[in-house]
């Protein structure tokens, strides 16, 4: 953790002299006293999610609560928010709700976000992991100049695609749910090949099965959408 804070600090104090024709608008982001990377200061302020950091070294995501500060654990009801930050001045891009937190001495169970991003940085895949299956499965393409960026929901395609395989396979899709293989066992090319594993189960009473799927994303001018390329059965990621 200390390691990726320090990488991240650097690469800040780089891009900071740097022209941004944006507009701030939660302010640079910094590494903090427990060694994270946070953008702004006080209520309102985001933090920095380690592992999400974009291949250029220029965006990652991070998750804020609105009404306090990012060093706190926030309250049960408080709406914690999802963001795709640009680091040398805390630009939103992109936000999303959720559930995760980490403040470094602590931080939320059984919640993960995971990020798998292209190698030019323009795409990146994000999946919202809770304990038994991936809640949020979706693309993030970075427009061009300072647009925000384009999202589509990925697992609208995907889910019904894995049903209709159990169902092709004489298997009763009921009380089924997905989990995607994401974060690094995902891969997504600069032309917009994505490729990962789904294991679609009954949580805790079974069946499991995995499916190896491809998707293709398209990007239009200010929007983004994918098809599913290939879909066939697989093996339980080693």
């Amino acid at each position: 953790m200390r390691a990726t804070a320090t990488a991240l600090a650097t690469i800040i104090a780089l891009l900071a002299g740097a022209a941004l024709p944006a507009q701030a608008e939660m302010g640079p982001c910094q590494r903090d006293a427990s060694e994270g990377v946070v953008c702004g200061t006080g209520a309102g302020a985001a933090r920095v999610i380690e592992g999400t950091l974009s291949p250029d070294e220029r965006l990652a995501f991070a998750w804020r609560n609105p009404k306090g500060e990012p060093t706190e654990e926030p309250d049960q009801d408080d709406q914690l928010e999802f963001l795709l930050v640009r680091l040398a001045d805390g630009a939103i891009l992109a936000t999303r709700p959720t559930g995760y937190w980490d403040i470094g001495r602590s931080r939320v169970s059984r919640l993960r976000e995971e990020i798998s991003w292209s190698p030019d940085s323009r795409l990146a895949v994000h999946a919202f992991q809770s304990r038994y299956e991936t809640d949020r499965f979706e693309i993030f393409a970075l427009g061009a100049g300072n647009a925000p960026a384009a999202t589509f929901d990925l697992m609208k395609i995907v889910a019904p695609a894995i049903t209709a395989q159990l169902r092709s396979a004489r298997q009763d899709p009921t009380d089924r749910v997905p989990s995607v293989d994401a974060g690094k066992n995902l891969t997504i090319s600069n032309a917009g090949l994505v490729n990962f594993t789904v294991m679609t189960w009954v949580p805790k009473a079974g069946p499991i099965d995995h499916y190896d799927v491809a998707l293709q994303i398209a990007r239009g001018t200010a929007t983004v959408s994918a098809r599913i390329v290939s879909i066939k059965k697989g093996k339980e990621p080693q």
